[in-house]
């Protein structure tokens, strides 16, 4: 499935702010963010709830901090988090930033809502540059993106629920964003919160700007211990969480593929095979902290097959889409970012 890009109406700022216009939602009758400051709410909010600065000084031996969110909208909430990582002398080694969107928005949409906040610039202009690669296109499912050496972007396209349960991960921190559920209520059903349950961990934090009723009780219901804070301008109440308890599940579905458990204590990998694959996988395991060792039966990588110069990267092509068709079209797609122009010669 393709998700278009979804149009915007253009609020007029007031005199008081530093911005040009303000992005409205036709669809949803609701702004993108606050009207009295959305890079303070978005700091307010999710950094600041999550008490983000204070864990990643705690947490400089941990591996990667993972961050996940329901709406990416403007991308606002990522670029306030890239700005504090980037402030943040002491952190992790490395941030995964998690976003799902249905509507994603058009890239001229986005790089006019970017225009309010001009202090945005330097981490806005490096997203924009991704997000012009979409060509406003968007194909539904998981998009992984390097910004840095130390951040990773995920964006999933598609309905936050059907997205998340496709992931197999443990996040640190989630940004509960998206229309108010008055306003969008297919988002905020329990499934979601079915699926934040089974992603979470001992340490996992939530924050979000609502304060509705039925979210808390959809987070209590799912393991969550629950606190209403001050909101932020405006708001009377915001909803912070903590984790306490995972859902029990029943695997007896799908016997026949259990996922192995994590284990934090093995960083060592041995790859059989000097190949693509096999240099790609050591590639990558490397970039995550692995000590990763490579077998082949010559002295250098890339002397059978793969090593032919006139090798071609093309996607499988069908005439109607599946699920095959869509593994292999994203493969290219990944393939087209990760090498490197001398390669393709």
């Amino acid at each position: 499935m393709t998700y278009q890009s979804w149009q915007l109406q253009y609020l007029h700022a007031t005199a008081t702010q530093h911005i040009k216009q303000q992005p409205y939602s036709v669809q949803f009758d609701d702004v993108y963010f606050n009207d009295q400051g959305g890079l303070a709410e978005s700091n307010y909010v999710f950094i600041k709830q999550n008490q983000l600065i204070r864990r990643w000084q705690q947490k400089t031996n941990q591996s990667c901090f993972s961050i996940a969110e329901t709406g990416f909208g403007t991308g606002l909430n990522l670029l306030a988090t890239l700005q504090a990582w980037r402030g943040c002398s002491n952190k992790p080694k490395k941030l995964h930033f998690i976003s799902c969107e249905k509507y994603p928005l058009s890239h001229q949409d986005m790089l006019q809502a970017h225009l309010c906040f001009p202090e945005l610039e330097t981490v806005s202009q490096q997203l924009l540059s991704i997000w012009q690669g979409f060509d406003d296109v968007f194909r539904s499912g998981l998009h992984t993106f390097q910004m840095s050496e130390d951040v990773t972007v995920t964006w999933a396209f598609g309905d936050a629920t059907e997205s998340l349960s496709q992931l197999n991960a443990k996040v640190d921190a989630w940004y509960l964003d998206g229309f108010a559920p008055s306003k969008n209520p297919d988002m905020w059903h329990n499934d979601l919160f079915v699926e934040i349950n089974r992603l979470s961990h001992a340490e996992t934090t939530l924050a979000t700007f609502t304060a509705a009723s039925q979210v808390s009780k959809a987070l209590q219901n799912n393991g969550f211990e629950v606190v209403k804070k001050l909101g932020f301008g405006k708001k009377r109440e915001m909803i912070s969480a903590e984790f306490r308890q995972p859902n029990v599940i029943n695997n007896s579905e799908h016997p026949w593929c259990p996922l192995p458990k994590a284990n934090p204590l093995n960083k060592s990998v041995t790859i059989l095979g000097g190949g693509v694959a096999g240099m790609c996988l050591a590639y990558f395991f490397k970039q995550s902290g692995h000590h990763v060792t490579v077998i082949d039966q010559h002295t250098q990588p890339m002397q059978a097959a793969s090593g032919n110069d006139l090798a071609m990267v093309m996607p499988v092509l069908t005439a109607q889409p599946s699920p095959e068709s869509a593994f292999y079209l994203r493969a290219f797609e990944a393939a087209l970012r990760f090498y490197q122009i001398e390669e393709w010669q």
